[in-house]
């Protein structure tokens, strides 16, 4: 999420990815402990393995029935 957990870059676009990293390393070290906190709690909310597992289900009688 741009600006939540990081900053996104257009695809292909080396100024693009640049620009990214440079704004990045302008951060404070609390902003980009805050940058990090965010990406773990959305890694965890994504990805999260009774999400998962729940959402495979769901495909796999999708595809059986």
């Amino acid at each position: 999420e741009d600006n939540i957990n990081g900053f996104l870059c257009d695809a292909k676009d080396v100024d693009s990815l640049l620009n990214a990293i440079l704004r990045f390393h302008k951060l404070s070290f609390y902003e980009k402990a805050d940058f990090g906190f965010r990406s773990r709690k959305l890694a965890i909310k994504k990805f999260d393995v009774k999400f998962v597992i729940k959402a495979y289900l769901e495909n796999i009688n999708k595809i059986l029935s």
